[in-house]
């Protein structure tokens, strides 16, 4: 139980309805998988660009993003290990390998990162490791490795003890129920949310200890991300969310915070065109420009 209530603090949801671009059918992307089993596809041209969903959700959440900034970057999403079209957990592995593994089948050398929840968390872990890959880093309802939870985990409980009486299905249809998989602001999205993650009910049956961690938790080492990085989370997000948003706004060297009045855990899609403009302004500003709600001192 003690690793599920680790993990969760990242974790994440969702997907929302694609924007329109022109009146003609985008192109396919390009896909395929990883020789380790990851699954990816890549779309459009430019400056790379790469979305790294969260627990239990899929790179299908990230279909609005694709479809804005496909015009001018090179956009990557793929499935974490578990997860849609990827292969299964059999064996340990690092989330972190798998995630180089993607970059190096595509050929992204330096790219831009964008994760939410579980996804931020290793965005995070990947930039300490492999600082010259990466260029910026965008943090939404971020998770952070060696983080202390102070909330509580009573609504995690109907979860739990799906687990404990060896029904993964009945814990996947008790966390679509969490305040963390509801998107508060559009009930399309949540309903579009909900049918992921019971799509991806099978990551219920991993263990997480196969999940191989930084030896030295990212909470402790900060002071080493020197990329301008953008944190976003919603107000009404879980105390322990909002919480790790604060420390990486005041311990990052050069990072923007932002927050969504109203907005839950999954703050991307409860506004897809403002999650978006903020992502797009963020990357269109130069390296060292003065950003507006940045927050100096760890």
């Amino acid at each position: 139980m003690r690793r599920w209530n680790s993990a969760i603090l990242g974790l994440t949801a969702s997907l929302s309805a694609s924007l329109q671009v022109g009146a003609c059918a985008p192109r396919p992307p390009e896909s395929g998988k990883t020789d380790s089993g990851i699954y990816f596809e890549v779309e459009g041209r430019g400056p790379p660009v790469v979305l790294v969903h969260g627990f239990s959700l899929d790179r299908r959440m990230w279909a609005s993003e694709v479809a804005a900034l496909r015009s001018d970057h090179r956009v990557a999403r793929y499935d974490l290990r578990g997860h849609g079209r990827s292969d299964p957990w059999t064996v340990p592995f690092s989330p972190v390998q798998d995630l180089v593994d993607v970059l190096d089948a595509i050929g992204f050398e330096r790219s831009v990162i964008v994760g939410l929840s579980a996804g931020s968390e290793l965005a995070i872990d990947f930039a300490l490791e492999h600082p010259d890959r990466l260029s910026h880093m965008v943090l939404a309802s971020p998770g952070l490795g060696g983080y202390q939870p102070v909330g509580s985990f009573e609504w995690m409980a109907p979860v739990m003890a799906e687990l404990q009486s060896g029904n993964p299905e009945g814990a996947m249809r008790a966390w679509t129920e969490t305040p963390l998989m509801t998107v508060r602001m559009s009930p399309v999205a949540d309903s579009v949310t909900r049918n992921q993650v019971r799509e991806n009910w099978r990551i219920w049956t991993y263990d997480p200890a196969l999940q191989q961690r930084p030896a030295v938790p990212a909470i402790d080492r900060l002071s080493e991300l020197d990329v301008p990085t953008l944190v976003v989370v919603g107000e009404e997000d879980f105390i322990d969310t909002r919480r790790v948003a604060d420390t990486l706004a005041a311990c990052l060297p050069d990072v923007e915070f932002v927050s969504l009045p109203g907005a839950g855990h999954l703050v991307n899609l409860e506004a897809p065109e403002w999650f978006v403009a903020t992502v797009t302004g963020f990357l269109a500003r130069e390296e060292g420009q003065p950003q507006a709600g940045t927050r100096p001192g760890c």
